[in-house]
């Protein structure tokens, strides 16, 4: 191998070590960005966990209200 084409060979593995670098501080930030949607989707389940817990409160609540007004109609 010339002194040349030790020359260029480094040049080039000088860039691919560049790109790896780059293409390391992206997977980096996108991990965070992961890490990051994954706890705001867990706040979202909570939210939702939250939502459907009320649901079910006001459910009760006209289905009580449905049998006081079924046994009124009944009495009268």
């Amino acid at each position: 191998m010339t002194v040349r084409e030790d020359m260029e060979m480094d040049m080039e593995l000088e860039a691919l070590a560049a790109r790896l670098d780059e293409e390391a501080h992206l997977l980096r930030e996108l991990g965070r960005y992961g890490q990051r949607a994954l706890g705001e989707g867990e706040h979202l389940v909570q939210a939702l966990w939250e939502i459907c817990d009320r649901l079910r409160e006001v459910e009760y609540g006209i289905d009580h209200i449905a049998r006081r007004i079924a046994e009124d109609e009944v009495a009268s």
